[in-house]
C-alpha cells in the first residue's frame, strides 16, 4: 500500500526523533482500501503528554456512551409497533425473558408479580404491564396499575393516559398533580 505521509503538519513536539519514531509506527498501521481505488486520508489527533499515563487521564477526556434503551423501552416499543397483536405480545416476551406467550393478560401479570411486587416498581414495567392489560381488555386493571405506580413520574402517567385518551382520569391526575 502506497501511501503520502504528512504526519509532521501542525506537530508541536520539536523532537525529530520522536516524530521519527511516530512517523516509522504509522507506516506499519494498516488502513482498509477504498473500494473502487483512490486516495484515502486520515486525519486523527495525538496528544503527548509529559508524566505517564496517570496525566493523560487527567487532560483527555472521553465522551461518554450512549445510554442503550432499557427492556422495558424496547418491549413498549415492540408492544405499539405493527402487526398482529399475538405476535407483538410473543416478541416482548422474549425480550423480557419471560415465558413465552401470547397472552397480554397473561404477559402483563407476569410483569406485575415479578417487577411490581417485588420491592421497588420499575417504571418502564409499570407503563408497559399497563399497556398490555389495555390490549387484554382490562382498562379498569391497566388503569389501576399505572395510576398507583410507584416511582412513576406523574407527568409520564398523564401522558399516558392522555394517550388512552382517558379524559376523566387525565383530569383527576391535573387536579392531583396541582395539589401541593
Amino acid at each position: 500500500m502506497l501511501f503520502k505521509l504528512s504526519f509532521f503538519l501542525g506537530s508541536t513536539l520539536n523532537d525529530v526523533r520522536v516524530e521519527n519514531c511516530v512517523a516509522r509506527a504509522f507506516r506499519r498501521w494498516e488502513f482498509p482500501k477504498p473500494s473502487g481505488g483512490g486516495i484515502v486520508i486520515v486525519s486523527y489527533p495525538f496528544y503527548f503528554i509529559p508524566g505517564g499515563w496517570d496525566r493523560v487521564a487527567q487532560v483527555v477526556t472521553v465522551p461518554e456512551a450512549p445510554v442503550p434503551p432499557s427492556p422495558w423501552d424496547v418491549s413498549l416499543t415492540a408492544l405499539r409497533g405493527k402487526g398482529e397483536m399475538k405476535a407483538r405480545v410473543a416478541k416482548v416476551a422474549g425480550i423480557l425473558a419471560a415465558p413465552a406467550t401470547e397472552s397480554p393478560s397473561v404477559l402483563a401479570w407476569w410483569i406485575v408479580e415479578r417487577h411490581l411486587r417485588s420491592g421497588a416498581p420499575v417504571p418502564g414495567a409499570c407503563l408497559l404491564a399497563a399497556n398490555l392489560l389495555r390490549e387484554a381488555n382490562q382498562p379498569h386493571e391497566a388503569g389501576r396499575i399505572l395510576s398507583e405506580a410507584n416511582g412513576v413520574d406523574g407527568v409520564v402517567v398523564t401522558a399516558e393516559f392522555r394517550r388512552w385518551s382517558s379524559g376523566a382520569d387525565v383530569a383527576r391526575l391535573t387536579e392531583l398533580a396541582a395539589r401541593p
